[in-house]
């Protein structure tokens, strides 16, 4: 990104970020970012200043990533339900920018759901049909998301 200005004397021009300078030089200077990574995003300012005027813009940079810090739980006890019961899986995501847009709810390998929804419910528990891993794939406009499982363990009445 270039940061320039003009005036008479010939200003010095600087990019700024946290108090830290970037890179400076007169009339223009750039700010290049080899392999961006989200420590990088954030407010910069380009500083433009001779002996008559000082002048400051600020810019934001955001750095975007897939879905991290996944994670699968469920509102059971060690993932134990009782059959009959309603049992609720909640995929968890510590960070994502975009956020997460689609969560794809698996078991035993077999797509269950796919919506905006971070949450899967099953009712009336059977253990011959809902017993076995669960599994959470969180998708946003950058890419997939690690995925995350859980075993449901189903105990009779």
């Amino acid at each position: 990104m270039a940061c320039e200005s003009s005036g008479k004397p010939l200003p010095d021009v600087a990019w700024i970020r946290n108090g830290v300078l970037e890179s400076s030089g007169k009339k223009v200077t750039f700010l290049k970012i080899d392999n961006i990574n989200r420590a990088d995003a954030g407010q910069y300012t380009c500083r433009a200043n001779n002996s008559v005027e000082v002048t400051s813009i600020d810019t934001s940079i955001v750095v975007q990533y897939k879905p991290e810090g996944v994670k699968l739980t469920t509102n059971a006890a060690q993932n134990t339900v009782t059959e009959g019961d309603t049992v609720t899986f909640k995929c968890i995501v510590m960070a994502a920018v975009p956020q997460v847009s689609i969560y794809k709810f698996y078991f035993n390998g077999s797509l269950l759901r796919e919506n905006s929804n971070s949450e899967y419910t099953l009712n009336n528990v059977n253990r011959s049909q809902h017993h076995g891993e669960y599994k959470c794939v969180p998708h946003n406009d950058v890419g997939v998301g690690a995925k995350a499982t859980v075993r449901l363990h189903i105990k009779g009445k």
